[in-house]
């Protein structure tokens, strides 16, 4: 079954952590303590169905289940969120919330899930024993999101492990206020966001320490990209980097990129086409690409437009955005990301970017452009149902078309959509000004402090009091 993709890649990892003999640091232990904390919190504290789409992602978990039940059939009398989104006025009814004699009322547990189910790994387990122990539905909630924060947490701390550079920075990335939130909930943000950091990790381990791939190395690359494609299609294209390994350069520059071998290339050019009957996601690239010079500027007129929201919605801004902690923890995250970039601290290795020359960076540059393109461009799709145009899955090439020249501005894209992209840039920034390790704990645990007592305000004063 498709489930066990998971523990295979996990059980390999664990293995070529062993192999490499990689240490857990101080840093994985501040990482461990700081993302159990906060997503305990997190957890506990913003209600249910108050992070983006949970309650989609609830119904999606039980149609990946095969279930034809949604989370209100089996829960009609919990009503302890009513009317909160949008309503500032309105807080939980703390009564309704912790009535723990209202059981989950599942009685049909066991059923052979789809291929899908991979992307709620940890809700879907503990969806299945909290029904099979008729949980309180608070409980059941709780023990679901704690599942997925765990996951998160271990996949997360072997990403920080294997990073090779500026780990306080990466650190930073994947404990960013929108990923707090996000770990510690139904959604399958803690699945995606840690398979990103695992790949990226993964890959650039293997760069900056030169290491020879093989079969294992294959397999754990091709693991990670089909539970990432099982989330979300367009991140698979992290798989880019790939070509930054130098096995993979030798292997292309003699089996693949080479004259005789345009058999090849015309091959995935016929499948492409092939395909483009079925996968509406390609007709819309298909489109853009007939409309390139519409696309590149809706596109980029979206970014500039919408920036700032992207910005404040991944880094102070929680719940259905309507949880405004304060734009200072904003500021203060964007001037840690810069000293991070500019500095190191003493630990590192100083020989770090000897491995990583220019041709390597700009197929980094390429990567994070293309998929900053296809993020955007896979919101297209949203757009026809949000505008509700009947049968837009089966449009023509040519109605994909006139659509994208008819939109003045992407929506639908959120800031956290680009977290799996911004560790790339870590490498694209070569710095030899060394500071004591003292500093970066210090302004670390500053902000983690300061962000606490911000994040404990205003939920409180949001949904509790």
């Amino acid at each position: 079954m498709i489930i066990f993709l998971i523990p295979i890649l996990f059980y390999l990892i664990k293995r070529k952590i062993k192999l490499y003999r990689v240490k857990n640091l101080q840093v994985n232990k501040l990482f461990v303590l700081l993302c159990t904390f906060f997503g305990l919190f997190s957890s506990v504290l913003i209600p249910l169905y108050q992070v983006p789409d949970e309650y989609t992602h609830i119904n999606m978990i039980y149609s990946e289940r095969n279930l034809n039940i949604t989370f209100k059939s089996v829960n009609s009398n919990y009503n302890g969120v009513a009317g909160i989104i949008g309503n500032k006025r309105i807080k939980v009814n703390r009564k309704e919330y912790f009535d723990f004699s209202k059981r989950i009322n599942n009685y049909q547990i066991f059923s052979i899930p789809n291929i899908f189910i991979i992307r709620h790994f940890p809700q879907y387990f503990g969806m299945i024993i909290g029904e099979l122990f008729h949980f309180p539905t608070f409980f059941y909630i709780t023990f679901c999101e704690l599942l997925a924060l765990l996951f998160y947490i271990i996949f997360c701390n072997i990403a920080l492990k294997l990073f090779p550079i500026k780990k306080f920075l990466f650190l930073l990335i994947i404990l960013l206020p929108i990923c707090v939130q996000q770990m510690s909930s139904f959604s399958y943000d803690c699945i995606l966001n840690s398979m990103c950091f695992l790949f990226i990790s993964y890959i650039f381990y293997l760069k900056y320490n030169n290491i020879r791939i093989n079969l294992s190395d294959v397999i754990i690359m091709l693991l990670l990209l089909i539970i990432i494609g099982l989330c979300k299609i367009p991140y698979v294209l992290l798989g880019g980097l790939i070509f930054i390994l130098d096995d993979v350069k030798k292997f292309s520059s003699k089996y693949i990129f080479v004259k005789k071998n345009i058999l090849l290339i015309v091959l995935i050019f016929l499948i492409f086409i092939c395909l483009l009957p079925y996968l509406s996601f390609l007709r819309i690239i298909a489109a853009s690409m007939l409309n390139y010079k519409k696309t590149f500027f809706l596109i980029v007129e979206t970014f500039v437009m919408y920036f700032k929201e992207y910005y404040s919605s991944t880094t102070y801004i929680l719940g259905w955005f309507d949880l405004r902690l304060t734009p200072v923890l904003g500021v203060g995250i964007g001037l840690m990301i810069i000293f991070y970039l500019i500095t190191n601290y003493q630990k590192e290795n100083k020989n770090e970017y000897e491995n990583f020359n220019i041709e390597d960076k700009l197929i980094v540059y390429l990567v994070i452009i293309v998929l900053i393109f296809s993020i955007f461009l896979s919101m297209i799709e949203w757009m026809g149902f949000a505008d509700k145009l009947n049968d837009f899955n089966s449009y023509s090439l040519i109605a994909y078309k006139r659509y994208i020249s008819s939109l003045r501005y992407i929506g639908g894209v959120q800031g956290r959509y680009f977290i799996p992209i911004i560790p790339l840039f870590i490498v694209l920034f070569k710095s030899r000004k060394y500071v004591n390790s003292f500093i970066y704990y210090a302004i670390t645990l500053s902000y983690y402090i300061f962000y606490f007592i911000i994040f404990i305000y205003s939920v409180l004063n949001r949904y509790w009091i």
